[in-house]
């Protein structure tokens, strides 16, 4: 195992859901790990697909949690997806599938959200859409509007096993549609590390992601040379692993392990 590698990270990019908790239950030696991780002069991102709430619901979680956590060291796949259709697209009307949470991060950034002849239509992860909002987002694709996606997980972790995630939605809208989104923003895709790269001005290579995925997480470290350090806490169990194709570059039992190597 590449343990000089691991001393030398300068940033650890820590995934959320499954991998410092589950649901509402902090994973066991979580809280203390990432501190740890602090006190040594590491820097920390709590990096996560979940475009379901905003970056001041997690930092309320989080601190509840018990975590050790500054508003500028959380970032969403949604916060991505904002911050490249605001320098990418200013001028560019929305139709937003998701939470009046990601919709106002969206609006934050000054982006037009509409309901009517959007210039582009963003799938996020929606909690609590109705059935209207689904119909009216498959008719704008159909009609051949530029259609994006804020993430491509296809279950969310929880305490009693899975939720479907924006990956499900997606095939649900391909079978109606026939069309995919022709951009995807969270992990494993560029958009994110080029986000990461600009905000921090850290090399991939000095970063290290840390996650329980191995179709977001891992693959996203492989991909862009960073540090892939996969736990056994969330999605993935050994016999996935055994059966992967995407291997990461360290496994641990939870993130309680990775810190335990960090002196």
């Amino acid at each position: 195992m590449n343990y000089q590698r691991l001393h030398n990270t300068e940033i650890f990019l820590l995934d959320m859901d499954g991998t410092i908790y589950l649901d509402n239950v902090v994973i066991p030696g979580a809280v203390e790990a990432v501190k740890h991780i602090k006190d040594i002069g590491k820097k920390v991102c709590f990096l996560t697909n979940n475009s379901s709430k905003s970056r001041d619901e997690y930092y309320q979680k989080l601190t509840r949690l018990g975590f050790e956590v500054n508003l500028d060291e959380i970032i969403t796949s949604g916060i991505v997806t904002a911050n490249y259709m605001s320098k990418n697209y200013p001028d560019k009307s929305v139709y937003l599938f998701g939470t009046p949470a990601l919709k106002a991060e969206f609006e934050n950034m000054r982006i037009k959200l509409t309901e009517n002849n959007p210039d582009i239509v963003i799938m996020g992860f929606h909690t609590q859409f109705t059935y209207q909002e689904l119909d009216t987002l498959c008719a704008f694709i159909r009609k051949g509007v530029t259609f994006f996606a804020t993430h491509p997980d296809k279950n969310c972790p929880t305490r009693d096993g899975f939720m479907p995630d924006v990956g499900s939605f997606l095939s649900l809208v391909f079978t109606s549609t026939q069309r995919k989104p022709s951009r995807i923003f969270g992990k494993p895709y560029k958009y994110m590390v080029q986000y990461l790269k600009n905000k921090f001005d850290i090399s991939p290579q000095n970063m290290a992601m840390i996650g329980d995925r191995l179709s977001t997480d891992i693959k996203f470290g492989k991909k862009f040379g960073l540090l892939s350090l996969l736990v056994l806490s969330g999605e993935t169990d050994q016999k996935m692993l055994d059966n992967s194709k995407v291997f990461p570059d360290m496994t641990f039992p939870s993130i309680k392990q990775i810190a335990k190597k960090l002196i």
